[in-house]
C-alpha cells in the first residue's frame, strides 16, 4: 500500500514516476482498529489502541489511495530531499500567488480531505497554505516579493501633509492678490485634478484647517520680544570684567618662571585703556611657548612591521622581539591608542604622495566659497555675552584632559596646571579685556586622521587641528556658557548634554516600526554633507551668531580669529602652512556649537505641514552633527525639503553629497496590509538622490537598518575576529585581559543596546570570551562561572557578562528617553516599538530566577555565586581590602605573563593538585611527598614537610618587604628581635620604634578555610601580655601597638589587619605588593 504523506517534508511514491501530476495530489489515508474507528496515520492508530486497550490490526491504510491521474506519464514531479518541488502554475492575477486547481476526486476522497499545493514562483517550492507562501517569499525573495506588492489607486486619498501644503499655498495666493485660485493651485499641484482641487477645498475639514493656519500666519507678527528689557541693576559685562581684573591685580604676583610681575604690568596698562596687544602676544609666546618642534602626532604600535630594504638582515625571530619591545612601549605610554589599534588592525594610510595630499586639502580649506550677500535675520531672544568675568571655578571645571595632545606651542595640559591659579585667571580675562586673540594664539597644527581602512584620498581623512592649549581653555569657558544660554532646536541632538545617539536611533526605529504596522506612507531622505565641518562658509557661521543674539563683542572675536588664523598641516614628514578662508577647526571647543548654530537656521524653519505623521508622533527631520535625515509624508513634501536644503546648504558653503545620500519610499498597499518599498525619484539641484530597494542595508549612527527598521546583527564573527586580533598581539595574558575588559567589550555596547539581540546571541557571545580567556590564563573548563564576571575586588576577574549586563543597560537607556528634553524624544518614549524593547529587556533582565536590574545587583549576583563555589569560597573576604587585588585589572609588570596566569589559578583553585585532578573520578589523591592526606592545594602550600623551606621563604619575603616600607617612613626597624621571659623566649617578626611610638607586627599566611579577622585576634592576643609589651616598651611612655599581617594563601587580606598597617604609613600599592609577594610564593612552592 501507499505510504504515509507528508506534504512538506515526504516523498512520494515511487509508482507516480518523474513525470509531473496534476496541480493537485489528493491524498487520503485511513487506517482502521479493531473497533471500526478510522484514522489518518499510524500514530494516531497506535495511541488510540494503546489506550483503549485494543489490539493492533495489519497497520496498512484503508483503500482509496491517493488519487492520481490515470496516466503516468503525463505527470512531471520531482522530489528534492524532503521538499516537493512543482513546476510554477500562474494564480489568480488578482492575488499575485500561483495556485494549483484541484483535481477531480470522488465524494469519498473529499470527505477524507483534500489539501490544496501552492507554489513559490521563484523557486518552485510547493506550500499547504497562501500565508506559508507569503512569508516563506517574504523572507526568501524579498525583491520579487516587493515588486509584486501593488499600490497604484484609482481614487488618491488627500492626506494631512497635502492639506497643510494646499492650505498654505492658498495662504500665500490670497496674500499676493491673485485671484483663480483654483488654476494657480492646479499648477503647484499637477498631481491632483481641477475636479479634486475644487472639491477639497469645500470639505468642511479644510476649512477648519485653513481657518487654523490663517490665525497662525496672522499672529507671526505679534510676538514681542523682551531683548531690551534689561535690569537697570545689574552692571555691564564689560564693567564687571574691568572690575575683576582691578581686583587681582591688588593682590601680589606670584613669583617663579611664569614671570607673574609681567604679566601684572600688562595688566595695568590695560586698566589705564592703553594698547596691550602686542604686549600680550609678547608674553604668551615667551612663557607659554616652548622651544623645539611639537610632538609627534603619531606612535609606532602594535601593527608596524619592521622593514627591511634589499636582502632581509634580520630573522623573524628578531623581527618578532623588536615588535615586542615596541608594542610593550605603546601599551605603557599610551594605552588607549594601543588598544585601539591592535582592535582595528593596520590602519596605516595608502597615500602615495604626501605632497599632492597636502596640496588637497590647502585647496579644500582655503577655497573662496560662492559669495552670497547675508542675510541679516531678526536677532531672536534675550542677547547672550559671554564676555564676563571668568571665576577659578570655571577654569577649574573646564579644565583640559592631561592625555590632550600640545599644539605648535608644545604646552602641553600637565604644564598648564602648573601655572599658579590667579596668574591664570588673570590671563584669560586679558584675553576677554582685548576681545580678539593675540596672533600667537591663532596658530595651529592640524593631524590627519583615516576614516577607514586603507584611506588614500583626501576625503578619506579626517582633519584635526589642534591650538594653543591657553586657546582651548578659553574657548571651552565660552563654549559652556553659550551652551547654557542658547536655546538650540530639538532635532539636533549631537554636541549637546543628551543622550543623542539614542534618541535618534530611536525615533528612526519608531518611525519606521509605525509606517510598517500602521501602514503610513513615509518618505525619508537621508543627507549625507560632503566636509561639513570644513567647508562651512565663515558669513554663514557669522550670520548665524547674530541672529541668536550673542553680543557682538563675540560676533567681533571670531571675524578676528578667522582672519588671523594660521594653520599648519603635516603629514608624513611634509609641513604646510596655509590661511583657510572657510570651514570649523574640529578639535576646537568652539567648533560644535558654532555649526549647530549654522544648521540650527535649517531645522528651526517652522515648517511642520511637511512631516511623517502617526498618532502623536510627527517627525519632520532629525540631525546628529552633519548627519540630516528629513521625513514626509508624501513625494512632493519630501522634494520640497530637499529644495529648501540644498537651498540652505549651498548659501552656506555646503554641499550635499549624493553618493554617500539616499531616499526611502514606504507606500501602503491597495487591499492588503502590506507595505511596499517603492522606486521615487528625488532630486537635490539636477542630480538625483539613489533609492533605497527593499533588500538594501545602511548604517546610520553605528546601528544597521533596514527599509523595514532595524537589522539583527551578525556579532559573533566580529568578536571572533577581534579575539583574534588580541591573541595575536604582542602582549602579555594581564596585557591581553585589559583590552578586552577595557576595550573590546565595552566596544560591542552600542550596538547591543541600541540594537535587536536575543539571548542566545548574548549567550554565545559570552561563550566565545570565556573559551578565550581560559585559552589566554590556561584555565581548566571547570572553574567557577563566577570567577570570570565577579568584580575584581570581589575575588573575580571582572569581566562585564553580557547576558546579564545588556538588558539592564538597554532598559535604563531606553527609559531615560522619556524624562529627554525634547518633546519629539518623549513622544518616541511612548511609541509601541520602544515600549516593546523595554519590555523585552525587562524579561531578560530575570537571569536564573534572580532580578538583575542595576549595575550592583549584577555584581552582587555573580560575587555570591563565586564565594558559594567550592573553589571560590576562600575569596568572599576580598571586598574587605578591595586595593590588594588591583593588579589583576592593572595589566601590571610586576608579573611575567607565566607567572601571572599561575597566581590566577593559586587565587581560584585552579593549579593541578591530585585531588583537584581527581574530581568526579577513581584514583589516588594522597599526597606524592608521601603524607598520608590528600593532596590538596592547601596541604601543599600549608601543611607539606616537602614545601616547608617554601612557607619559610614566603613569610620572610613579607616580614622584609614591610620592613623596608616601614622604614622609608623614618620607622626604626628590629627584624626578629628575641626577647626571653620566664614564659619563653619570644620572637615577633618586627618591632618598630618612631617618635615615642612602638608597634609590634608579626606576619602569618593562614589556610582558607579560617576566619581571617579571628586570626588577625589570635595572633595579637600572643603578643599583647604584659611582661612583654613592658619588655618591648622600654623607656617609652606609650603602650606598643601589637598587630599582624594577616592573608590566607589564596592573597586576601583580614581588614583589621589591613587597616592597621594601613594606619602605621603603609600605602595601598604595599598591600598590593604584598599580596603579590605572598601569592608568587605559593606558586614557589607548588613547583617545589
Amino acid at each position: 500500500m501507499a505510504n504515509d504523506y507528508n506534504l512538506r517534508g515526504g516523498s512520494l511514491p515511487t509508482a507516480l514516476g518523474a513525470n509531473p501530476p496534476q496541480a493537485v495530489v489528493s491524498i487520503n489515508h485511513e487506517f482502521v482498529c479493531s473497533c471500526r474507528r478510522t484514522f489518518s496515520s499510524r500514530k494516531g492508530l497506535k495511541i488510540h489502541a494503546s489506550r483503549m486497550g485494543h489490539t493492533l490490526p495489519a497497520l496498512e491504510p484503508t483503500e482509496p489511495v491517493p488519487e492520481v491521474p490515470s496516466n503516468p506519464e503525463d505527470l512531471d514531479m520531482t522530489t528534492q530531499g524532503s521538499e516537493i518541488r512543482l513546476p510554477p502554475v500562474p494564480g489568480p492575477a488578482s492575488s499575485g500567488v500561483p495556485a494549483m486547481e484541484a483535481a477531480p476526486s470522488t465524494s469519498n476522497s473529499e470527505s477524507s480531505g483534500s489539501r490544496q499545493l501552492v507554489v513559490c514562483p521563484d523557486c518552485s517550492r510547493a506550500f499547504s497554505t497562501v500565508t506559508g507562501l507569503g512569508l516563506h517569499r517574504k523572507s526568501a525573495h524579498p525583491i520579487q516579493f516587493n515588486e509584486q506588492i501593488n499600490i497604484v489607486r484609482r481614487k488618491a486619498r488627500w492626506t494631512e501633509e497635502e492639506s497643510r501644503r494646499l492650505c498654505r499655498a492658498e495662504l500665500r495666493l490670497q496674500s499676493s492678490g491673485i485671484k483663480f485660485i483654483n488654476q494657480e493651485l492646479h499648477k503647484l499641484f499637477p498631481d491632483r485634478s481641477l475636479e479634486s482641487i475644487k472639491g477639497h477645498r469645500k470639505q468642511p475639514v479644510y476649512r477648519d484647517l485653513m481657518l487654523l493656519l490663517s490665525r497662525e500666519h496672522a499672529n507671526r507678527g505679534d510676538i514681542v520680544c523682551d531683548s531690551d528689557v534689561v535690569s537697570a541693576s545689574m552692571q555691564s559685562p564689560r564693567e564687571a570684567l574691568r572690575s575683576s581684573i582691578i581686583q587681582i591685580l591688588e593682590k601680589p604676583p606670584p613669583t617663579g618662571q611664569f614671570q607673574g610681575f609681567r604679566l601684572w604690568d600688562i595688566g595695568q596698562m590695560g586698566m589705564r585703556d592703553l594698547d596691550i596687544m602686542v604686549p600680550m602676544n609678547n608674553y604668551i609666546r615667551d612663557v607659554f611657548f616652548k622651544e623645539g618642534p611639537a610632538p609627534p602626532s603619531g606612535a609606532v604600535g602594535n601593527n608596524d612591521r619592521v622593514r627591511t630594504y634589499g636582502p632581509r638582515t634580520l630573522s623573524r625571530r628578531k623581527e618578532k622581539k623588536i615588535r615586542y619591545a615596541r608594542t610593550q612601549s605603546f601599551f605603557q605610554k599610551r594605552q588607549a591608542d594601543c588598544a585601539r589599534e591592535i582592535l582595528n588592525g593596520d590602519n596605516r594610510p595608502q597615500v602615495e604622495d604626501a605632497v599632492d595630499f597636502l596640496s588637497d586639502w590647502e585647496r579644500i580649506m582655503c577655497e573662496e566659497a560662492e559669495v552670497f550677500q547675508d542675510v541679516q535675520a531678526e536677532p531672536v531672544g534675550v542677547e547672550v555675552n559671554p564676555f564676563s568675568p571668568i571665576t577659578q571655578q570655571e577654569i577649574k571645571a573646564s579644565g583640559i584632559n592631561s592625555r590632550s595632545a600640545p599644539g605648535p606651542d608644545g604646552f602641553t595640559a600637565k604644564d598648564l596646571g602648573r601655572v599658579p591659579p590667579l596668574l591664570l585667571r588673570l590671563l584669560l580675562n586679558l584675553l576677554l579685556w582685548l576681545k580678539q586673540a593675540p596672533t600667537s594664539l591663532c596658530i595651529a597644527r592640524t593631524v590627519f586622521v583615516p576614516k577607514k581602512h586603507g584611506a588614500s584620498r583626501a576625503s578619506d581623512f579626517r582633519p584635526i587641528t589642534i591650538a594653543p592649549i591657553l586657546l582651548r581653555l578659553l574657548h571651552k569657558i565660552l563654549a559652556r556658557r553659550l551652551m547654557m544660554h542658547l536655546d538650540f532646536d530639538m532635532r539636533q541632538r549631537a554636541f549637546q548634554p543628551v543622550d543623542g545617539c539614542c534618541e535618534n536611533i530611536m525615533a528612526l526605529s519608531s518611525v519606521l516600526h509605525e509606517a510598517r504596522t500602521k501602514r503610513r506612507p513615509l518618505y525619508m531622505a537621508s543627507v549625507d554633507l560632503t566636509r561639513a565641518f570644513d567647508s562651512v562658509r565663515f558669513g554663514a557661521i557669522f550670520e548665524a551668531v547674530v541672529a541668536k543674539k550673542i553680543g557682538h563683542d563675540f560676533v567681533e572675536y571670531l571675524k578676528s580669529l578667522y582672519a588671523k588664523s594660521e594653520i599648519l598641516l603635516g603629514f608624513a614628514g611634509h609641513t604646510r602652512v596655509v590661511r583657510p578662508s572657510r570651514g570649523v577647526r574640529q578639535g576646537d571647543p568652539l567648533s560644535p556649537l558654532l555649526f549647530n548654530l549654522v544648521l540650527d537656521k535649517f531645522l528651526s524653519v517652522d515648517n511642520i505641514d511637511v512631516a511623517f505623521r502617526s498618532g502623536p508622533l510627527v517627525l519632520d527631520a532629525m540631525a546628529f552633527a552633519d548627519d540630516l535625515i528629513i521625513c514626509a509624508s508624501t513625494p512632493a513634501g519630501l522634494q520640497e525639503r530637499l529644495n529648501e536644503a540644498h537651498y540652505f546648504f549651498a548659501r552656506a558653503g555646503l554641499r550635499i553629497n549624493v553618493a554617500k545620500s539616499f531616499t526611502l519610499a514606504l507606500v501602503p498597499a491597495c487591499g492588503e496590509k502590506k507595505m511596499k518599498v517603492a522606486n521615487s525619484t528625488f532630486r537635490v539641484g539636477e542630480e538625483v538622490l539613489p533609492s533605497s530597494g527593499s533588500a538594501d542595508i545602511w548604517r546610520y549612527l553605528g546601528v544597521t537598518f533596514t527599509p523595514h527598521g532595524q537589522r539583527t546583527m551578525a556579532l559573533e564573527k566580529d568578536v571572533a575576529g577581534l579575539l583574534l586580533a588580541v591573541r595575536r598581539a604582542c602582549l602579555k595574558p594581564q596585557q591581553r585581559m585589559v583590552v578586552l575588559r577595557y576595550y573590546l567589550i565595552p566596544r560591542l555596547y552600542h550596538r547591543l543596546v541600541l540594537g535587536p539581540w536575543t539571548v542566545g546571541l548574548l549567550t554565545r557571545i559570552d561563550s566565545s570570551i570565556r573559551n578565550a580567556v581560559r585559552g589566554w590564563l590556561k584555565m581548566p573548563h571547570d572553574i567557577p562561572l563566577g570567577y570570570y564576571y565577579a568584580q575584581v575586588q570581589s575575588g573575580g576577574l571582572g569581566l562585564p557578562c553580557l547576558r546579564t549586563s545588556i538588558p539592564a543597560m538597554q532598559c535604563a537607556r531606553l527609559t531615560r528617553l522619556s524624562d529627554s528634553s525634547s518633546s519629539i524624544m518623549r513622544t518616541v518614549a511612548a511609541c509601541p516599538y520602544v515600549v516593546s524593547v523595554i519590555q523585552h529587556a525587562r524579561r531578560c533582565m530575570i537571569y536564573k530566577g534572580a532580578l538583575l536590574s542595576t549595575k550592583a545587583l549584577i555584581h552582587r549576583y555573580w560575587a555570591r555565586l563565586l564565594h558559594r563555589s567550592n573553589d571560590g569560597q576562600a575569596l568572599k573576604d576580598c571586598s574587605k581590602v578591595p586595593q590588594a587585588q588591583r593588579f589583576i585589572a592593572e595589566g601590571t609588570r610586576l608579573l611575567p605573563g607565566s607567572q601571572f596566569i599561575d597566581v590566577n589559578k593559586l587565587r581560584i583553585n585552579a593549579l593541578p593538585t591530585l585531588a583537584r585532578c581527581h574530581r568526579g573520578r577513581e584514583g589516588r589523591i594522597t599526597c606524592r611527598a608521601g603524607c598520608q592526606t590528600n593532596e590538596t592545594l592547601s596541604h601543599i602550600l600549608q601543611q607539606c614537610h616537602r614545601t616547608h623551606a617554601g612557607r619559610i621563604r614566603r613569610h620572610n619575603n613579607l616580614v622584609h618587604y614591610i620592613a623596608d616600607a616601614l622604614t622609608k617612613k623614618a620607622w626604626a626597624v628590629a627584624i626578629e628581635p628575641h626577647y626571653r621571659l620566664q614564659r619563653g623566649t619570644f620572637v615577633p617578626d618586627i618591632v618598630a620604634k618612631k617618635e615615642g611610638l612602638t608597634a609590634i607586627i608579626d606576619a602569618q599566611v593562614v589556610g582558607s578555610g579560617r576566619l581571617l579577622d579571628e586570626c588577625h585576634h589570635s595572633k595579637c592576643l600572643d603578643y599583647s601580655f604584659d611582661e612583654l609589651l613592658a619588655e618591648i616598651q622600654g623607656g617609652e611612655l606609650s603602650t606598643p601597638l601589637v598587630t599582624t599581617a594577616t592573608l590566607n594563601y589564596r592573597g586576601v587580606w583580614s581588614g583589621l589587619s589591613a587597616s592597621s598597617l594601613l594606619d602605621l604609613g603603609l600605602t595601598n600599592q604595599d598591600l598590593k605588593l604584598l599580596t603579590v609577594r605572598c601569592l608568587q610564593g605559593g606558586v614557589r612552592e607548588f613547583r617545589i
